[in-house]
Parts: C-alpha cells; sequence; structure tokens
C-alpha cells in the first residue's frame, strides 16, 4: 500500500472505465435500462481479472518448471525468489509473469503446456490491441470536446483528433530516461506508469464524486459511493506523495508532472466541495 493500487490499474473501481463508460458505452448502448447489466456485469468481470492476474504472477509461477526469463535468461525450477529477487528484475520481466503462471494454471486443469502459454499470451495480445484502440478513441473524444468547449474547430476534425491521441504515446515509447529507482534506461512510458496509475485512480475519485453529487441532489442514498471515493482518493494522495519523493532529487520533468496531479486533486475536492455546498444553501 498503497503503490500497489495504483500499479495494478485495472480493477472494479478504474478512471479508464469511467471514461470508457461515458465516453463509448453510453453511445453503444439501445436501452438505458441495459446499463445496469453492462456496468455491472464488465467490473465484475475485470475484478476478476485483476484477481487472476495476481494469482498467476504469485502463485502460478511456482506450478513453473524449465522457463525463459528477460531477466535471467533459462530457468530450471521457477520460484518467487528467482522471479523476485529484485526491483530491477521482477521490471524487465515485464508480462512474463502473468504468461507463465497463467498458463502453469491451464496445465492443471488439463490443457497442453503449448496451448497454454498460446492462449495466455494471446489474452495479453488482445488485452493491449483492445486498450490501445479504445484509449485513442477516448482521446480523440476529449480533444474534441475540449475543441468544442474553446471554439475550435480543427480540434473536432477526426485525424487532428487521432494524431494529438497518438503522437504523445509515441514519443513516450521512443524517448528513454533513467530509471529512478535502478539507474537503467528505459522507455519513459515505463518510468512514469505509476504516476499514469495515480491518474487513472484520481478520474476514478472523480466519476466517483460527481456520481454522488449527482445522488445527492436526487437526494438518493450516497454512503456506497462516498466510502469508495474516500478510500480512492487517500490511496492515489499517499502515492503521489511517495513518487514525489522518489522523483524530486532524480527526475524533475517526472516530479513536476507528479505534483501537477496532486494539485489537480485537490482542485478536484475543493470544486466538488463547493458544488456540496451550493446545493446545501439551495437545501435550506
Amino acid at each position: 500500500f498503497p503503490l500497489l493500487f495504483v500499479t495494478i490499474a485495472c480493477g472494479a473501481i478504474s478512471g479508464f472505465h469511467g471514461l470508457v463508460s461515458s465516453g463509448t458505452t453510453s453511445k453503444q448502448v439501445n436501452d438505458i435500462n441495459d446499463t445496469r447489466l453492462i456496468g455491472y456485469g464488465s467490473m465484475i468481470g475485470e475484478g476478476a481479472l485483476a484477481l487472476a492476474s495476481t494469482i498467476a504472477a504469485v502463485a502460478g509461477i511456482a506450478l513453473v518448471s524449465t522457463c525463459n526469463l528477460p531477466s535471467v535468461g533459462h530457468v530450471a525450477d521457477l520460484s518467487w525468489h528467482v522471479y523476485y529477487d529484485n526491483w530491477a528484475h521482477a521490471s524487465s520481466n515485464k508480462a512474463t509473469a502473468f504468461v507463465l503462471g497463467g498458463g502453469a494454471l491451464l496445465q492443471e486443469i488439463g490443457f497442453g503446456e503449448e496451448l497454454a502459454k498460446t492462449i495466455i499470451a494471446v489474452l495479453v495480445i488482445s488485452f493491449a490491441a483492445t486498450t490501445l484502440d479504445t484509449a485513442t478513441r477516448i482521446q480523440r473524444f476529449i480533444i474534441g470536446e475540449i475543441g468544442d468547449s474553446i471554439n475550435q474547430p480543427i480540434l473536432k476534425n477526426r485525424v487532428i483528433g487521432t494524431l494529438g491521441a497518438i503522437l504523445p504515446a509515441f514519443i513516450l515509447t521512443m524517448w528513454s530516461i533513467p530509471d529512478p529507482v535502478t539507474g537503467q534506461i528505459k522507455e519513459t512510458a515505463w518510468i512514469i506508469w505509476p504516476i499514469f496509475g495515480a491518474s487513472n485512480q484520481m478520474l476514478a475519485a472523480l466519476t466517483l464524486m460527481v456520481i454522488a453529487l449527482y445522488f445527492w441532489k436526487l437526494k438518493k442514498p450516497v454512503l456506497s459511493l462516498i466510502i469508495p471515493f474516500v478510500l480512492i482518493t487517500g490511496t492515489t494522495i499517499i502515492a503521489l506523495l511517495i513518487n514525489a519523493q522518489t522523483f524530486y532529487h532524480n527526475n524533475g520533468l517526472l516530479f513536476g508532472v507528479d505534483i501537477v496531479l496532486l494539485g489537480l486533486v485537490f482542485w478536484m475536492l475543493f470544486e466538488g466541495w463547493s458544488v456540496y455546498r451550493n446545493m446545501e444553501k439551495n437545501h435550506e
């Protein structure tokens, strides 16, 4: 705590899914009565995926015998201590734990070794492809909405919006900087992952706050929204503070981004409190 909860960003509470539901899902639903089944069912599935990923990465690798790891090469008997002996090795192995551990778990229920690994590898590729497609589309929508709000029609152009979504991501994959923890040169996208995770959970907190305020205005129960909102907001703030300490002496740019995000969290809280106070006055 708290970095685990902003590193494993996919789960039942995720800001990215708040954007998906408002940016794409809402445009594809024929009947509003279907949204509860779609939204609740998808979050149950996403939470199960997060749990399965953790099981594969922690318990599944104990079932693996011979394998090849990006960090150390050939391994005769994989175990927790071999895979997670230090942060540098665990980081360089990336999604290997999920592929190997997930494949080993499938083998335990009767799948062949090659088939099991292939199924898990295809799942990883599918996750990446669908996430990339959805994220690019949502970013294009956001750029278009910004253009609409500041009266810049060019930003509503699909080509301009798509380029605006893709180019920053392309730069992050091509630009490499030293890892603040290990000192190794890595793609910037990997280094800022903890910041991305914190921003993702910040969006989750924003989503919960907006819905809570909306339900409060309708005089409906909001406790089930307030509790996760408080937990997610607290987790995000603590994670950003820890990251700020890490980046302060090692990377001024990432430290600046971290501080900006921290400022946005408190701005969000201030705006939410202001709306709540105005609603209270209107009730009076």
